[in-house]
């Protein structure tokens, strides 16, 4: 099965497009090297993908012959991006969320108080 093709139906990306655009960017790389839409995948391939400068990984456990529910789709790989990374993207996501909540309504910069519930919440 085509890369592309599998990411989409993985539901690793929401459309084919998006997931042939992410290896043409270089944002996708099978067994170490760069990936292209058109490389088939097999068994075992292990599929890094790059988001907001983070690496996830992923193991190819299945290659399914239809589209497959979110639930189902979860069963033809597995996620092995490590710890250290997971808790990475957590803190951004929750930096930005935090940065959300705190802007005023113009977007300046936040005061002395938000400053400091940035703080708290950070755990600084």
């Amino acid at each position: 099965m085509r890369l592309d093709m599998w990411l989409f139906q993985a539901r690793l990306y929401k459309s084919r497009t998006k997931a042939t655009d992410a290896c043409r960017s270089g944002k996708i790389i099978r067994n170490g090297t760069p990936a292209e839409a058109s490389d088939l995948v097999t068994v075992g391939d292990i599929i890094r993908i790059r988001e907001r400068g983070i690496y996830r990984q992923y193991r190819v456990l299945e290659i399914p012959n239809k589209n497959l529910s979110k639930e189902d789709a979860k069963r033809v790989y597995v996620d092995e991006t490590p710890d250290e990374i997971k808790n990475r993207e957590q803190m951004i996501r929750l930096d930005k969320a935090i940065r959300r909540q705190t802007k005023s309504d113009f977007g300046s910069r936040p005061t002395k108080k938000d400053r400091r519930r940035i703080t708290k919440i950070r755990g600084r």
